[in-house]
């Protein structure tokens, strides 16, 4: 099994390249928005918050239509464009991947 760490920087690599990239692919950040929606049901999971999963699993339910959250449509409408789409996702990770020190290493600095 990879280290959580080193999976999380792989991905962070992996989407700011999309992100810079001219072309985004529809396909990979409909996976994204997907990924998205799990990791936040599975955290509850795996901190046995059970309460705030049902809070969580109400809240989507109620707001998108679906208990996992956000479909791919409803993500375009909400952001406007794929590439919008990416930015959002990786928008509220900045934070964690700064006081984790992993931020010189994803987008550039020193190893």
């Amino acid at each position: 099994m990879r280290n959580p760490i080193i999976k999380g920087m792989d991905y962070i690599r992996q989407t700011n390249a999309q992100k810079s990239s001219p072309s985004v692919n529809p396909e990979g950040t409909e996976k994204l928005v997907e990924e998205r929606n799990a990791n936040r049901i599975n955290s509850y999971i795996k901190n046995n918050d059970f309460e705030g999963l049902k809070i969580v699993k109400r809240s989507n339910l109620e707001t998108y239509g679906d208990e996992q959250g956000m479909n791919i449509q409803q993500a375009l409408d909400r952001y406007g464009s794929y590439k919008d789409i990416i930015n959002a996702s990786i928008r509220s990770n900045l934070g964690m991947v700064a006081c984790t020190g992993l931020y010189d290493i994803c987008y550039g600095g020193g190893q």
